[in-house]
């Protein structure tokens, strides 16, 4: 797969090469520890289309999975691998802009570390490791790219969570492979939430397909 020629004007790719993603993005649940916001743990450098706004509005999130195979002899071993996602909150496409608002305003990124996040939401694909700041050792290790569906952000240290609302007029599905929707426009988000001129940076993307219908995105940060 290439991506299309007017992508590959920005040097730095937010997806993986791959032939073996599915052409229908899986659905993840999870909750886990945040790590930190894109703005520290990307190459700022290689993903120059996201904008401060965009990298202050992702992040990485530890989980770990219990393996238990049936030959012990051979890996994956038996026992707990720790492994990471990151999250990406498409800020330049609806409903985004209204049910991040807060997000967006706040001085300092949600994807603080010692947070905790709860997180259903779609696989769009693999994050190149070539732009992360701690890539995994192997480069079997995929880390999933996930667009949040529901979330929340728990305050570990006050054990509360900031509450926005939670519904917005319905919108029609959207491609969560299309690399536009995590590009910078060429104004500020809050002043404009449609019609953006979208920059645009290297991405292997997969072709649409039509999903299942789903709830329109909610959130609570």
């Amino acid at each position: 797969m290439t991506a299309p020629n007017k992508l590959n004007s920005v040097p730095g790719q937010m997806f993986k090469r791959t032939n073996t993603f599915p052409i229908t993005p899986p659905i993840v649940s999870f909750t886990g520890l945040v790590l930190g916001p894109g703005s520290t743990l990307l190459d700022v450098e290689a993903v120059p289309g996201l904008g401060d706004i965009q990298l202050k509005c992702c992040g990485f999130i530890q989980l770990s999975t219990y393996l238990a195979p049936g030959n012990p002899t051979r890996t994956p071993f038996k026992g707990f691998h720790p492994f990471q996602v990151f999250v990406i909150f498409p800020i330049h496409a609806d409903p985004y802009p209204s049910l991040c608002r807060k997000m967006i305003e706040r001085k300092e990124s949600s994807f603080q570390s010692d947070v905790i996040l709860t997180c259903t939401g779609k696989v769009a694909g693999f994050l190149d490791h070539r732009i992360m700041v701690n890539p995994p050792q192997l480069t079997e290790d995929h880390v999933f790219i996930v667009v949040p569906d529901t979330w929340t952000f728990h305050d570990k240290a006050t054990s509360s969570s900031e509450t926005t609302p939670a519904k917005a007029a319905k919108q029609p599905p959207a491609d969560p492979f299309d690399p536009a929707r995590f590009m910078s426009p060429s104004k500020p988000v809050i002043q404009q939430t449609t019609n953006s001129t979208m920059a645009t940076a290297s991405f292997t993307r997969q072709p649409p397909h039509a999903e299942p219908a789903s709830s329109t995105p909610s959130c609570q940060y």
